[in-house]
């Protein structure tokens, strides 16, 4: 029993001798590449580079910036221009634009307003949405919305023209509905009859 743990302890006496010379021997056969130094700024701290990135806070540190400083209003998105956009009368015509739901466009003048209350009952009726070009300021927009307080009025600005272009139209108050548009609700209710 002796003479097998002496065997034993032999064994594990060399087996890591064994190992430790082969690997030397063939770490010894892998070409060495010398390593190559990218930058060397003489062991300076690159911590200081990633302040302007995302700053070193601490906890009395204030935020770099104020969530509250500017909260804007309504008011500061007027006026509100789209310049293609002008008062005019639009002839009833058929049209390929296949809106949703009918929506008329306005601007925020007098005459729009008067449109607006002359068609009150019929943009009910049809249960049109709105879109407001030209807004000069706040007040246009809430005048508007009080005439059809159950319809939206929304303020749009035509950047684009894409709007403009896709219905074919320079002019407003229009009132848009599937095949037709037209500024006149008489002439649009006959145009749209089934005939």
């Amino acid at each position: 029993m002796f003479k097998k743990l002496k065997n034993i302890a032999i064994f594990c006496a060399i087996i890591p001798a064994f190992v430790n010379t082969a690997m030397a021997d063939f770490s010894e056969t892998l070409p060495r590449q010398p390593l190559e130094v990218l930058a060397d700024y003489g062991g300076e701290s690159i911590v200081s580079l990633y302040d302007a990135i995302a700053p070193s806070r601490t906890d009395d540190a204030k935020p770099p910036y104020d969530k509250n400083a500017f909260k804007p209003t309504l008011a500061d998105y007027f006026p509100l221009m789209s310049p293609n956009w002008t008062l005019g009368r639009v002839t009833v015509r058929k049209s390929d634009f296949p809106p949703v739901e009918p929506f008329f466009i306005i601007g925020g003048d007098k005459p729009s307003l008067h449109w607006l209350k002359a068609n009150r009952e019929r943009l009910l009726a049809l249960n049109a949405f709105g879109l407001m070009v030209n807004i000069p300021n706040e007040k246009a927009l809430s005048a508007a919305r009080a005439v059809l307080p159950a319809l939206s009025i929304m303020p749009y600005q035509d950047k684009g023209h894409q709007l403009q272009q896709r219905l074919q139209l320079n002019h407003y108050p229009v009132l848009i509905v599937p095949g037709f548009v037209g500024s006149d609700l008489d002439e649009l209710r006959e145009a749209v009859k089934p005939k």
